[in-house]
């Protein structure tokens, strides 16, 4: 983690002396990598500057920027394709393939590495940080100003206990975006009252002992099944009494204006549900 935020401060080290012999000017040919980064793109960008965006963000089931995404140009993150579209600024994840970066950097292109948003702080101030690089710090500021309002107008008091269970059993405890999304929405989060941190395993028999008034669970497509997802059919779940609520993936998984839509989803879940009692 440390090496990555060391070249994650090199890059914005570096973009920055150049938009400042530049002048400030705003890159002109911006090119996306990642899924997370290509939302944010979208939202703050003028579409005229965008040269290219990830393949991924043209999937609605993937992605509540699919329309957005059209006639651009969709990549496979491949360095010699990237090189190919003569970037100003490339931003990429913090998992994009290492080679292309690698090979971008000795390039001289201008990178903004982006990690995943552990809160709705870091959320706002990614934003902050791609609209800068961008050259739209107001539309980044005014995204901001919009996202807290949308946000405000959700929060509830804590009232539900709560679980989300993703594939192959994970859950989000601590210190987690959702774990904040949850809280917002008026959850206890279970796993984090059980003492859990991060992105970790959380077994069916936890479930099943102690269920929570609602389990959230990811939405399967029905056209991509897959073995990891097998845990959110179990019989032991089906015949419990406890509340199932289906997040599509695109409404949590970054930390871009997309996030308000699962926070309505959470919070819809529990309209009809009392108080739990404490």
């Amino acid at each position: 983690m440390l090496t990555l935020l060391r070249l994650a401060s090199f890059c914005f080290l570096t973009l920055g002396a150049l938009c400042a012999m530049a002048g400030q000017s705003a890159p002109k040919r911006v090119v996306s990598l990642n899924l997370c980064a290509d939302e944010l793109v979208l939202a703050l960008a003028d579409k005229s500057s965008i040269q290219s965006v990830s393949w991924l963000v043209a999937d609605p089931q993937m992605s509540f920027y699919a329309d957005e995404a059209g006639g651009l140009h969709l990549n496979r993150g491949g360095a010699e394709e990237v090189l190919s579209l003569h970037p100003d600024l490339v931003v990429a994840g913090t998992y994009t393939t290492r080679a292309t970066r690698t090979v971008l950097e000795d390039h001289g292109i201008p990178l903004l590495i982006l990690e995943l948003p552990e809160s709705l702080v870091e959320v706002f101030e990614q934003i902050r940080t791609v609209a800068d690089h961008l050259g739209r710090q107001e539309r980044g500021a005014g995204l901001i100003a919009e996202l807290r309002r949308q946000i405000e107008a959700l929060r509830v008091p804590v009232q539900w206990r709560g679980l989300v269970y993703h594939p192959n059993g994970f859950t989000n405890g601590a210190g987690t975006l959702v774990d904040e999304m949850l809280a917002i929405t008026g959850y206890e989060n279970v796993a984090s009252a059980s003492g859990v941190q991060g992105f970790s395993q959380f077994s069916l028999e936890r479930v099943v002992m102690n269920p929570p008034d609602v389990l959230v669970i990811n939405q399967v497509a029905e056209d991509l099944p897959s073995m990891a997802d097998q845990i959110l059919a179990h019989r032991a779940l089906k015949r419990s009494s406890l509340q199932i609520v289906e997040v599509p993936f695109k409404a949590w998984t970054c930390g871009s204006p997309a996030l308000v839509e699962g926070l309505r989803i959470l919070r819809s879940a529990t309209g009809g549900q009392e108080e739990i009692s404490r």
